[in-house]
């Protein structure tokens, strides 16, 4: 497979068309060459014969475990809570969340021009969104 440009940009879509083509007769060559429809199916017949096995392994835990009845108490306590409640539900993840992103909202908003009048010198660096001054020792 060559790949070469030529002038105009004709030349270069026949070229790579010319690849694609080679490209695609080199693969169904090898495909017939190399028997791979006899594997195609051998794969296909072993794994349709291994599914069943597998899906009645699978059924068996499901009863011995008991999953069934965890299915139905999950569903039953996910449609007993109405639509409304969630909200309150969620309202002390929200209330944190936002205390999180307090300072960085300061130090976001903070003139870049004079950083120091954003914040008055009785505040704390910490609620200006500045990292704590050092003392020495």
């Amino acid at each position: 497979m060559l790949f070469f440009l030529s002038s105009g940009q004709d030349g270069v879509r026949i070229v790579m068309l010319q690849g694609i083509i080679e490209l695609g007769e080199l693969a169904t060559r090898n495909f017939f060459e190399h028997r791979m429809s006899t594997y195609a199916a051998a794969l296909a017949y072993r794994g349709l014969f291994g599914l069943f096995p597998f899906v009645l392994i699978l059924l068996v835990l499901a009863g011995a475990l008991g999953l069934s009845a965890f299915v139905d108490r999950m569903d039953e306590q996910a449609t007993s809570r109405s639509p409304r409640e969630v909200p309150q539900q969620l309202e002390p993840v929200v209330e944190q969340g936002r205390e999180q992103i307090q300072p960085l909202e300061r130090l976001i908003s903070r003139p870049k021009n004079r950083p120091e009048e954003s914040c008055s010198s009785s505040e704390s660096p910490s609620r200006c969104g500045l990292p704590p001054r050092s003392r020495a020792p």
